[in-house]
């Protein structure tokens, strides 16, 4: 199994998180839960590296002295400056004011050794997870940029002297904006994450995980993120659970996968699926929906997000190439075919107002 490929992520819209997003949630974590850790099992087995606890156990250690070593040389290097201002004001950093920086991310950190795909990212990145390939990982993955972090807070905020220019209060405000970031990219978040208005204060820190090889596996999105934020780093599934009437809406939600330096562009497409039960209202939406993409293809054409990249006399040239070639020569793809739009073209008017145009059509193919 090819370790960059085999976690692509999913990512669901659901625009109702106050009754089904709770739902799915807490179903989706029943189902993937297991999954996860028989895979992992199964890793750990076929390369002899022991139980998922003994792994959890060494990665937590080298955690535990890879953040003492970065507090000892911080405090070497930095005695009066490496610790959270009393003017951090963000809630996860109360209870810190005074104390190192490292110790503000102590346990957030040990936490991610419970994540699954935390571990099978180890165990897949390394193969046979000895303490050596373990140590050096975790070093890699957590130690290290951490350390980087840190160190540019207090080197280029808190160590600097104010002034006119630059005043405490910005200064500290820069820092503690770059350790709130640090701490949504270290959290420990579970297999499904939501972002939406409900669960506004981690939104953040599920959608920067999602875009990194570890928890969540699955994000759930309501209207608060169908436009303004890149997911495209490690999905290539997008589920619209739920359906939008205009098919641009359903294209916008789309495109926070299908963007420029797609993380996912080496397996070839983003697959995108729609659930739907026949005979339900969603179906109906559905089908109004194609009839109306179908429209666009016509009115602006089935490679409509190629506009305006060729010029005119680069089109002219292209259509007189296309009305040369053979028919099968033609590239249809992105296009329904006949089956499929008469399948889609559904009169959705009352049945009394489209009796005359059914007896009309019916006479017709006669």
């Amino acid at each position: 199994m090819n370790p960059t490929t085999w976690v692509s992520k999913v990512l669901v819209f659901n625009k109702v998180i106050g009754g089904t997003a709770p739902h799915l949630l807490s179903v989706l974590q029943h189902r993937l839960e297991p999954i996860f850790a028989e895979f992992l099992a199964a890793q750990l087995k076929a390369r002899g590296g022991g139980s998922r606890d003994d792994l959890a156990g060494r990665v937590r250690e080298y955690m535990k002295s890879g953040l003492a070593r970065i507090k000892a040389t911080m405090s070497a290097w930095r005695p009066e400056r490496c610790y959270v201002p009393a003017e951090f004001e963000h809630e996860d950093f109360a209870e810190h004011r005074g104390k190192h920086l490292v110790d503000a991310y102590h346990d957030t950190i040990l936490g991610r050794a419970k994540q699954p795909l935390f571990l099978t990212r180890c165990v897949l990145d390394f193969g046979t997870p000895s303490d050596s390939l373990v140590r050096s990982w975790v070093e890699s993955q957590v130690v290290d940029p951490v350390k980087k972090v840190l160190m540019h807070v207090v080197d280029d905020y808190l160590d600097d002297e104010p002034d006119e220019d630059h005043p405490r209060e910005e200064l500290v405000a820069m820092a503690e904006r770059e350790c709130i970031v640090l701490l949504e990219e270290q959290q420990s978040v579970g297999i499904v994450g939501r972002y939406d208005g409900a669960n506004a204060k981690y939104r953040e820190t599920h959608r920067r995980n999602f875009n990194r090889p570890f928890n969540p596996f699955v994000l759930l999105v309501s209207r608060v993120g169908e436009e303004g934020i890149d997911l495209q780093e490690q999905c290539r599934y997008v589920i619209h659970y739920d359906l939008e009437w205009n098919p641009a809406k359903m294209e916008q939600r789309e495109g926070r996968v299908d963007r420029v330096n797609w993380g996912r562009a080496d397996e070839g497409f983003i697959d995108v699926r729609f659930m739907l039960l026949k005979g339900t209202y969603e179906e109906r939406i559905f089908h109004a929906v194609m009839q109306r993409d179908q429209w666009f293809q016509v009115l602006i054409g089935s490679k409509r997000k190629e506009l305006g990249r060729i010029d005119d006399d680069e089109l002219l040239s292209a259509e007189a190439d296309l009305d040369e070639a053979p028919i099968e020569d033609h590239d249809d793809s992105g296009r329904l075919t006949d089956e499929e739009k008469q399948d889609v073209m559904i009169d959705l008017r009352p049945l009394d107002a489209r009796k005359p145009r059914v007896e009309t059509r019916c006479e017709n193919i006669d």
